[in-house]
């Protein structure tokens, strides 16, 4: 709770003075999600799918305890289609693909849902030669990812790109 946060905070610290060190960085996890950040504004709108969701009197607790931002990320709302859009044109003279060819369009709850074995392929992909990726199977993937994720889909922030020649995600 946060009730016992600084009675923790001050417990890690004697810890790792203990060992010789002098400074914490954190938070930070091994994930390759998103806990290894904190939000620090804008709590005045629901976060992005994806981001974090912990609140102002959470980042407080840890200014508090004497942490400082080492790095700072900017999530931004855009027009999403035609920044990639943009981007498969940029892609395209390079690689010859066209960008009009792909397909893009809003990933909705039922899509993702629907394209499950797909982006369990392309997520399994990405991050397979992660040192610290564990796999999952494609069922605890659609329980412990889809499922949860599905529902944040929005028009501003969730599209599907299809392949031209394939129509594959």
């Amino acid at each position: 709770t946060d009730a016992d946060f600084p009675v923790l905070i001050e417990e890690i610290k004697r810890r790792a003075r203990a060992q010789g060190c002098d400074g914490l960085w954190g938070p930070l996890g091994f994930s390759t999600y998103f806990d290894y950040r904190l939000r620090l504004n804008g709590f005045e709108n629901p976060p992005f799918p994806t981001e974090p969701a912990n609140s102002e009197a959470q980042v407080a607790l840890f200014e508090k305890a004497g942490f400082v931002p080492r790095k700072l990320f900017h999530s931004h709302e855009f027009d999403l289609s035609r920044g990639l859009r943009t981007w498969l044109k940029l892609l395209g003279g390079v690689s010859g693909a066209s960008a009009s060819a792909h397909r893009i369009s809003v990933a909705t709850a039922d899509e993702v849902l629907e394209h499950e074995n797909e982006i369990f392929q392309l997520t399994h992909g990405s991050f397979e030669d992660h040192f610290a990726y564990e796999p999952i199977s494609p069922q605890m993937f659609r329980r412990l990812i889809l499922e949860p994720l599905a529902p944040l889909m929005c028009e501003r922030t969730s599209l599907l790109i299809r392949l031209p020649e394939t129509d594959e995600i």
